[in-house]
């Protein structure tokens, strides 16, 4: 059996639900980890992702172009590396990492086209079978990947993308990759998201500007958003490489930890407290396959040191703002 047939067969074994929606955002988010890592190679500055009328997709990026040969590979053969061609972007952003191979045998119908070296190359597949092979269709100045597809009606009970989600994770990629320019294209309606990981806090108003804070420790990556209010009720959302652990972890027990020891004498300063922390690490551990849960030990020290950095920071910044925290968690 080929992968392409393996993969028909057994489509949530590598996307999830193909029911209720998850499963075809996930094959959407493959084809955006693939254009992503280009930028995190440091070869392409601007990607956009397209989601057309007739429920297809669209996602280009500015890179190198994909290499000819390693595209037919990539869209048939199932490989075991973080990439097929072995190299290591810092991060990689796929939640599952199954691969182009992937989406191509879940669509109903697919184009690459690679513009490198001064030539475009183009090539056609059709619910994973090759029907136009890679071929130079001409000379081009721009540079690039494009792949357009639409997923199969045949696998997905539902082919109509939850537009929400979908600029929801947009809006979070925007936030973490600041030095790309991402955009989400709605039937030829632009979404671009707001740059900055203070543009995920749940409620960026308080008794100050959101505080941003980033360090590396070791080969653990912290960035954090931070803002105190007066209301009492707090929330912190968690990330590792850019994907949200809703169940927190090690994180977010660091966190919270670093903001007791802070306010050593308050009682629940979580309460009075907005933030997001978020932890870049190259093989971060989890507690369950869906990864909603950091259990990586070497992430506490980390978020700790960062987080009481940022606070001390902050007390020098908004004297006011921590005295008032102090005040209310008596």
């Amino acid at each position: 059996m080929s992968a392409i047939e393996a993969i028909r067969k057994r489509p949530g074994m590598y996307v999830g639900d193909v029911h209720d929606g998850s499963g075809l955002l996930q094959v959407l988010w493959e084809v955006v980890a693939n254009a992503i890592d280009e930028h995190l190679a440091g070869h392409a500055s601007r990607v956009r992702v397209t989601i057309e009328s007739d429920d297809s997709f669209v996602v280009e990026d500015d890179g190198r172009g994909i290499a000819p040969d390693v595209a037919i590979r990539a869209l048939t053969e199932l490989h075991d590396t973080n990439t097929l061609d072995g190299h290591h972007p810092h991060v990689h952003i796929g939640l599952h990492g199954v691969g182009l191979v992937v989406v191509n045998a879940l669509s109903e119908s697919l184009v690459i086209e690679s513009r490198r070296g001064g030539r475009i190359h183009r090539a056609r597949f059709a619910r994973g079978v090759c029907v136009e092979p890679m071929h130079d269709d001409g000379a081009s100045d721009m540079r690039g990947t494009r792949i357009s597809f639409r997923p199969d009606p045949e696998i997905f009970s539902w082919t109509r993308v939850d537009l929400t989600r979908a600029q929801s994770r947009i809006d979070e990629l925007g936030a973490f990759l600041e030095r790309l320019s991402i955009e989400l294209v709605i039937a030829e309606r632009r979404m671009r998201p707001p740059v900055g990981i203070a543009a995920l806090l749940r409620d960026p108003r308080g008794l100050h500007a959101p505080v941003l804070h980033r360090a590396t420790i070791g080969d653990i990556g912290v960035e954090l958003a931070v803002v105190l209010h007066d209301r009492p009720w707090g929330s912190v959302r968690t990330f590792v490489n850019t994907m949200e652990t809703r169940d927190g972890g090690v994180h977010l027990v660091a966190f919270w930890s670093a903001l007791r020891m802070f306010f050593a004498e308050a009682s629940e300063p979580e309460r009075f407290a907005h933030a997001v922390v978020h932890v870049s690490s190259a093989d971060p551990a989890y507690g369950a396959p869906m990864r909603d849960e950091l259990v990586d030990p070497r992430a506490r020290r980390p978020v700790v040191d960062a987080t009481l950095e940022l606070l001390r920071s902050l007390a020098d910044a908004h004297p006011d703002a921590v005295a008032r925290v102090r005040e209310l968690a008596k």
